[in-house]
C-alpha cells in the first residue's frame, strides 16, 4: 500500500490540474491566460494541465457551472478582474 499523508484532505496526489475545481484558482488561471495569452502553454502547464484533453475537460466543467449558475459565472470574472487590477497596482 502506498504511503499516504494523514494530514491531507485526499488520499491521493491531485493531478491534471485538480486544483482547477476551485472558483479562486480557476480566477488565477483565467488572469494568467488574459495577461499574457502567447504563454498559454506554459500557463497551463503551470497550473498542472498537462494535455489538451485535461485542459478541455477542466474548461468544461467550468462551462457547465457558469450555465448552471451565472451568479457563480459574475463571482467569477469579479475574480478575474481583481487579480488582474491587483497585479498592474503591484508594478
Amino acid at each position: 500500500m502506498p504511503d499516504v499523508n494523514p494530514h491531507a484532505t485526499l488520499p491521493f496526489k491531485r493531478e491534471g490540474g485538480m486544483d482547477l475545481i476551485l472558483l479562486d484558482r480557476y480566477a488565477e488561471l483565467a488572469a494568467a491566460l488574459r495577461k499574457t495569452p502567447e504563454n498559454a502553454d506554459a500557463i497551463m502547464r503551470s497550473f498542472g494541465l498537462e494535455t489538451e484533453e485535461q485542459r478541455g475537460k477542466i474548461h468544461k466543467l467550468w462551462r457547465l457551472r457558469f450555465q448552471a449558475n451565472p451568479d457563480l459565472q459574475r463571482r467569477f470574472e469579479k475574480l478575474v478582474e481583481d487579480k488582474l487590477a491587483t497585479e498592474a497596482g503591484d508594478r
